[in-house]
C-alpha cells in the first residue's frame, strides 16, 4: 500500500483541485463544435476534420469516443483523471532521476499537477486528448529511465519506450 500511496495522493488533489465542481460544468470552448461533429456525424468525421492538420489526432477521438457517450461528466472525469495520470508519471519519472530525493519527486509532480499557468481543465473533451498525448511522452521517458537502469529488461523497456514515444508524436 505505501508504494501506492503517493499516486492516491496525487489523484486526491486533483480532485480537490479540479474535481470539486465537475457536476456543475459541462462541454465548452471548442467541446461543443467537435462533440457535435463526433456523435451527429459520427467517429469517421472526426478523422475528416482533422485530416487536414493533424491526421492521426481523428483516431485518437474515434477510439475515445467510442468509450465514452456526449455527457460532459463522464469527460470531466476523464480528463481529471488524465490529469492526475500525469501528475504520477512526472513523480515516477524525477523518483528514477533522483532516487535518493523523495521529496523533490513529491515536490516537483505537485508543482506540474497544479501548475496554474493551465486553466482550461474544463475545456474536457479537447484536453483530454492533449493529456492522453502527454502521458504517452511521459511513459515513454519513464520506460527509457527504466531500460537504462535494468540491462536484464532493457529490450522490453526500451520496446515500451518506443511504442509509447511513436503514440506520442
Amino acid at each position: 500500500m505505501k508504494r501506492f500511496l503517493p499516486a492516491l495522493v496525487f489523484l486526491i488533489t486533483a480532485i480537490l483541485a479540479y474535481g470539486l465542481m465537475l457536476p456543475s460544468l459541462g462541454f465548452y470552448w471548442d467541446d461543443l463544435p467537435m462533440s457535435w461533429i463526433r456523435y451527429s456525424l459520427g467517429p469517421e468525421a472526426m478523422t475528416q476534420y482533422f485530416s487536414s492538420n493533424r491526421p492521426v489526432w481523428g483516431l485518437l477521438y474515434q477510439a475515445t469516443t467510442r468509450l465514452l457517450p456526449q455527457i460532459p461528466i463522464y469527460w470531466q472525469v476523464f480528463a481529471l483523471l488524465l490529469r492526475a495520470l500525469t501528475g504520477i508519471l512526472v513523480w515516477l519519472i524525477v523518483r528514477r532521476i533522483w532516487r535518493t530525493r523523495e521529496a523533490l519527486a513529491l515536490i516537483t509532480a505537485f508543482f506540474f499537477l497544479l501548475y496554474p499557468g493551465f486553466n482550461q481543465q474544463w475545456g474536457s473533451y479537447l484536453y483530454s486528448h492533449f493529456f492522453i498525448v502527454l502521458s504517452f511522452y511521459l511513459a515513454s521517458l519513464y520506460f527509457m529511465l527504466r531500460a537504462l537502469d535494468d540491462p536484464r529488461r532493457s529490450r522490453l523497456f526500451t520496446a515500451l519506450a518506443l511504442l509509447f514515444s511513436a503514440l506520442n508524436l
